[in-house]
């Protein structure tokens, strides 16, 4: 049997709770992992460009940590968004000399993911080829 929500956040709770920063939050991979690092107790701080979706997040992450304060935020960031995706990897290199002992960062790039995007580029028959966001999230 799969453990529950309040199985995974009492398992993690041993440990310490974590903030993570999720760009893209509001949808395909980005909510997929909002939602399962919730469900471990962690706080979620993320950005989109959606805020109709981001309050849906928002109500979601609520029902699965009641008491953890997350915060979502919609930036409209198209022309550095596809800026980013070239140097993310930089950036985080970067970035990841500059951090304090015990904090990390990772770039995630997971490859191709059956989105709404990924769907609207090929079409659903050969988007569903590709694993779902909620998979790739799964322990």
């Amino acid at each position: 049997m799969a453990p529950t929500t309040t199985d995974k956040a009492s398992s993690t709770m041993a440990a310490v709770s974590k903030k993570v920063l999720i760009t893209g939050v509001s949808r395909g991979l980005g909510r997929a992992l909002a939602l399962e690092l919730a469900t471990y107790g962690h706080t979620v701080i993320g950005c989109s460009r959606d805020q109709t979706k981001l309050d849906s997040l928002q109500l979601q992450l609520s029902k699965v940590s009641p008491n953890a304060n997350h915060l979502l935020l919609s930036i409209d960031v198209l022309a550095p968004y596809c800026a980013s995706k070239w140097g993310i990897e930089g950036l985080s290199k970067c970035i990841a000399y500059e951090l304090p002992k015990g904090m990390a960062i990772v770039a995630l790039d997971p490859g191709f993911i059956y989105t709404d995007m990924l769907e609207s580029l090929q079409g659903d028959l050969a988007a569903s080829k590709y694993q779902t966001p909620q998979h790739c999230c799964q322990d």
